[in-house]
């Protein structure tokens, strides 16, 4: 049981935009409904039905995966409808700072881990899959790429942070067409499988940006 409350702030990640409001109304399991700006209402009408719902309570941050339903206007307010289609594990404060970076890293699916461990004793029997990180935190990075992977697959990721390979297992939250030069797919993972010292390694590491 969640002790969230009206006024609670939350962030709704729609394709590649991130809308800020506040819990209007919450039913655990259910529904949320959002106080958002009036720029959402506009934008509506073209949005993708899935999103993604951060909402950040005393107890930490609860990501939502939720079917946008609707948006109306009453007492002057500009409330957003959504349906709760799956609760992602909790994730604590600390752990869910972000920030935007650019790092390369190697992926491949995981029934294709050999390819990721033996990258790390210099012997390659296949190529990886190259992307970048575009943010990342303790629970998770959204990243770009060419490569077209499924929503729920399971990914062994290297990445390369301050000169150093982190080996780390994720699943795809999300996936998104996009019109890059350098790349055609955008991707959320959330991480399933990672050593805490790696982990303090990427909490460090956003800190310090934040800190710049």
């Amino acid at each position: 049981m969640h002790n969230i409350n009206k006024g609670d702030k939350l962030e709704i990640k729609l394709g590649t935009k991130t809308y800020k409001g506040f819990v209007h109304e919450y039913s655990e399991g259910g529904f949320v409904v959002a106080e958002v700006a009036d720029s959402f209402e506009a934008a509506a009408v073209s949005m993708p039905k899935q999103c993604l719902i951060s909402l950040f309570f005393d107890g930490g941050i609860i990501n939502f995966e939720a079917d946008f339903a609707a948006v109306c206007k009453q007492d002057n307010l500009v409330l957003a409808r959504f349906k709760i289609t799956l609760e992602s594990e909790k994730i604590e404060r600390r752990e869910f700072l972000r920030c935007e970076c650019s790092l390369p890293i190697r992926f491949a699916l995981v029934d294709d881990i050999t390819a990721v461990a033996s990258e790390t004793q210099e012997q390659r029997p296949k190529p990886l899959n190259e992307g970048t990180v575009k943010d990342i935190g303790g629970g998770g990075l959204r990243f770009v790429t060419n490569v077209e992977v499924e929503n729920g697959d399971n990914i062994k990721f290297l990445l390369l942070l301050e000169g150093e390979y982190l080996i780390i297992v994720g699943k795809i939250l999300h996936k998104y067409k996009v019109s890059m030069s350098q790349a055609k797919f955008q991707y959320r993972v959330v991480f399933i499988d990672i050593l805490p010292a790696d982990r303090e390694k990427i909490i460090r590491f956003v800190f310090n940006e934040h800190q710049k």
